[in-house]
């Protein structure tokens, strides 16, 4: 019954890597690009910075906005992805370990 979950929940962890990896790899070129990104940056009185290292730069609130949403999409499907392979490994190897015993 566990390899049959660990199973499903890699399927599910491939599934959501579909969009993880595309996103993080957009993520990455857009943040080395636009010199910093959104998610550490900040709006202030209508001015828009992206920033990396200490470093932050005035952008438009478009760049602003597509950085900012691209790394959420990015977190919200990198980590999942990343747990649901894990603990499908997991339950797997479990499975494993038991029929050897």
């Amino acid at each position: 019954m566990k390899k049959k979950i660990g199973d499903f929940l890699e399927l599910l962890g491939f599934m959501l890597s579909i969009v993880a990896i595309p996103s993080f790899f957009f993520f990455l070129v857009f943040t080395i690009l636009i010199g910093g990104d959104a998610l550490n940056g900040y709006m202030r009185h209508g001015e828009y910075f992206v920033c990396s290292h200490g470093e932050c730069k005035e952008v438009w609130p478009l760049i602003f906005n597509i950085s900012w949403y691209s790394g959420i999409v990015m977190v919200s499907a990198f980590i999942p992805m990343c747990l649901l392979c894990a603990a499908g490994r997991a339950l797997q190897g479990n499975e494993a370990s038991e029929i050897e015993h």
